[in-house]
Formats: C-alpha cells, structure tokens, sequence
C-alpha cells in the first residue's frame, strides 16, 4: 500500500477535506488526493448517486443537470448541478427561500471517497435510492 507521507509523520495540508481524511487515517491518507477536472467530474458524477460519508444524505445526479436529494431525517429536495470551466462542481438546491448554490473542488481521496468542499462523499452506480 503506498502512502504518500511517512507513518507517524503528520503532513499539513491546506485542504480542509484532504487534512480530515489523512487524519483518519493515522496521519498519512493511502492515496495522493486528486482534484478532478470538468471532464472527470462529469464522468464520475453523471447518472450516479452520491451518499455523504458520515450521515443519510443521498443525492443522484443526473445526466440532464438534476439533482434529486433525500435526507433520510428531513426529506427530498430537488435541484441542479454543473460544472463550471474552472472545474467546481456546483449544486443549488430548492429552498423556501428560492435556490441556494454551492460550488466547491471535488477532490478523490482514494477507496471511493471524494471531498466536496467540506463534505466527504462514496459514488454509487445508478439511482441507488431511487430517486
């Protein structure tokens, strides 16, 4: 398994999502954390679920630039998503107060886990939750 800094080193990141994951994993994450760029974010992300890391959120991406989203503790959402020409994904989502966008890097980290922004995600093939 290679590592990209040594066991018992702790390499400061500036990354916020790539510093969490390298902490979880004893100080060195097993992968180089890569930024995708437009044409891989599409590729990855089109026609898939995502599901965040540590909670019950579920997004599936579609190919048409929707999203449809379930927080299994507060409900469905729908919304949009694109990628712009600077590689950010960006996600708005349908709010009573109109839509609220985000846009962040999206990071692979290694063993199907990506940083988006703050938030860390596994990619599931097709419409996992049926949404």
């Amino acid at each position: 398994m290679k590592r990209w800094c040594k066991p018992g080193k702790l390499r400061i990141v500036f990354l916020a999502p790539v510093y969490l994951y390298a902490s979880q994993n004893g100080g060195c994450a097993t992968t180089k954390p890569t930024v995708l760029a437009a044409e891989e974010i599409t590729k990855t992300l089109s026609g898939n679920t995502v599901k965040a890391v540590d909670q019950e959120v579920y997004a599936f991406v579609g190919a048409d630039g929707s999203l449809k989203g379930l927080n299994v503790a507060s409900g469905a959402k729908t919304g949009t998503w694109r990628v712009t020409t600077n590689d950010l994904v960006c996600a708005s989502w349908n709010t009573a107060q109109g839509p609220v966008e985000n846009c962040a890097q999206m990071t692979y980290l290694g063993k199907n886990v990506y940083a988006w922004g703050d938030k860390q995600l596994n990619v599931v093939k097709g419409n996992a939750k049926n949404l």
